[in-house]
């Protein structure tokens, strides 16, 4: 990421410091990305050729979130305007400033933006970009108190994000996420979904599908019954189950090798 946007080419800082990586990625005999995004970003660049295609596998990260169980029913936000939520880092290659421009372009009643996060710093603040607008930045709080006061995340990352943890905390609480359409952001989304994603950098589009949401109301949201199928493969348990498949899948190559 540079100059306020992600890098399409790998510049002379990047090619110093994965000189190392470079060298030694031949000495792997499998490879996980934790989004298909980063594996195949690494695979175009001419990393992990010599591993077997059986041997390059897409696992995702565990989720679990502190509070939130399967018991877990969020309260009731009858009376409420609809509530946007994002939660991360406040700064530019994480979109922010892009998700309060596309929030300018919303009518000015009927829904509400709440930030959680640390910024870097009071020079490189964003809050003046929200002058004036229904949005209300709350600093660092747990995920929990954020996804039982909103209904719908905001992921607006321009920065290719392997695998946004975010995303699968606001699944676990039945909050359904629109995200910019870079890194792993799709592959927990759906790339085809896409009411739910828009092009990285652009407003108007993130501003459009915000207004779906506000059209349609809160009784149209998806459920957490509809993440249930992202859920099931970031549980610990499946997680751990799918590297010892590949592990044993490797060791009986060498076997066999031998």
């Amino acid at each position: 990421f540079k100059d306020g946007k992600r890098c399409e080419k790998r510049h002379l800082k990047c090619k110093a410091f994965t000189f190392m990586k470079e060298k030694h990625h031949h000495c792997v005999d499998a490879v996980v990305g934790v989004g298909a995004g980063i594996l195949q970003s690494h695979l175009d660049l001419g990393y992990f050729s010599h591993v077997p295609s059986q041997h390059r596998r897409v696992i995702w990260n565990p989720a679990v979130v502190e509070g939130i169980g399967s018991d877990y029913v969020k309260p009731s936000m009858a009376g409420k305007p609809i509530t946007f939520g994002y939660l991360g880092r406040i700064n530019i290659e994480k979109g922010v400033g892009v998700m309060l421009d596309a929030c300018r372009l919303l009518p000015a009643e009927g829904w509400r933006l709440i930030v959680a996060g640390k910024e870097p710093s009071e020079s490189d603040s964003l809050k003046p970009r929200a002058a004036g607008m229904p949005v209300d930045f709350v600093g660092f709080i747990q995920p929990k108190e954020l996804f039982d006061q909103i209904d719908v995340l905001i992921v607006p990352s321009i920065w290719a994000e392997p695998l946004p943890r975010t995303i699968l905390e606001a699944y676990a609480a039945g909050v359904p996420v629109i995200g910019a359409d870079s890194g792993g952001i799709p592959d927990l989304i759906g790339t085809d979904n896409t009411d739910w994603l828009y092009p990285p950098n652009d407003a108007a589009a993130l501003k459009a599908r915000m207004s779906r949401i506000m059209q349609v109301g809160r009784e149209s949201l998806p459920g957490k019954d509809r993440f249930l199928h992202v859920l099931s493969e970031t549980t610990p348990p499946q997680v751990a189950s799918r590297y010892l498949e590949l592990y044993r899948s490797v060791m009986a190559r060498q076997v066999q090798a031998a």
